[in-house]
């Protein structure tokens, strides 16, 4: 909402380097083939499920592009909403041609975080994605406009952040409290993380061991969906530190993923 909307073209390029060879999905599927093979999976390995985002139409943006010949403007709903279903519509065409043995395409992640721009386009797309039998998912961030309104606004697999990892100031209490709001309205929880946590950076491993604390107090792993927010490559750097401490966070999360 700051610099310039993304226009078609951009649209364009972030499916194509989903699908780039070698690449996201490309990537991810043949890692899930070495893996299989080495675990000695072989048939009875499950397809691993993808989701894509779909990005916001900027609302008031003229410059996004044309489709069939005519050019698009956002401050007209019908042509956010003919935007959105060209994406999907392409997605569609590129999972299809690239033929994954391995993934499968299980819905569609609505980039927003909150309902205000597109409170009376939401539901649109999620009619579109229902028709074509895909999920709508949906992760506001804490107390983001609409949150609570999940289900009215057209998702139907929402998550809720509770931004405590990101800012010293936010309170320990924050998670329990991000816990009780998502159990009141029925959504599922994100974990969240980057760098920061390493012992080598900012050492706040403890943020991160907070949300595992609490998300296991409050049965989080047991009974709900769980998202996993990484900044970067945070994951990946905590499996090969040399500091104990973040190798013991790297197992406990490998421990409630895999379990």
């Amino acid at each position: 909402y700051e610099k310039k909307g993304a226009r078609k073209v951009e649209w364009e390029n972030l499916l194509k380097n989903y699908f780039a060879r070698g690449n996201g999905i490309d990537a991810l599927n043949q890692q899930i083939k070495e893996v299989s093979v080495r675990g000695g999976i072989g048939g009875d390995f499950t397809k691993r499920k993808v989701v894509l985002c779909v990005p916001e139409p900027i609302p008031g943006q003229v410059d996004w592009g044309e489709i069939n010949g005519r050019p698009l403007r956002f401050s007209n709903k019908d042509d956010r909403l003919e935007a959105c279903r060209w994406y999907i519509d392409r997605a569609l065409e590129l999972f299809r041609d690239a033929g994954f043995e391995h993934v499968e395409l299980s819905g569609f992640y609505w980039l927003a975080e909150e309902a205000t721009n597109s409170r009376s386009l939401a539901g649109d797309v999620a009619d579109y994605i229902y028709e074509k039998e895909y999920d709508f998912y949906w992760i506001p961030y804490f107390n983001s406009d609409g949150y609570s309104e999940w289900k009215s606004l057209g998702f139907n697999v929402p998550y809720y952040q509770p931004n405590y990892f990101f800012n010293e100031s936010v309170p320990y209490s924050r998670l329990q409290e991000a816990c009780d709001r998502a159990g009141k309205t029925g959504m599922n929880m994100e974990m969240e993380f980057d760098d920061r946590a390493l012992a080598n950076n900012k050492g706040w491993g403890y943020r991160l061991r907070d949300y595992l604390d609490v998300y296991e107090k409050n049965g989080v792993f047991d009974s709900l969906k769980v998202a996993w927010y990484q900044g970067g490559d945070a994951f990946y750097k905590l499996s090969l530190s040399g500091d104990e401490a973040d190798l013991v966070l790297y197992r406990r999360i490998t421990e409630l993923i895999t379990r």
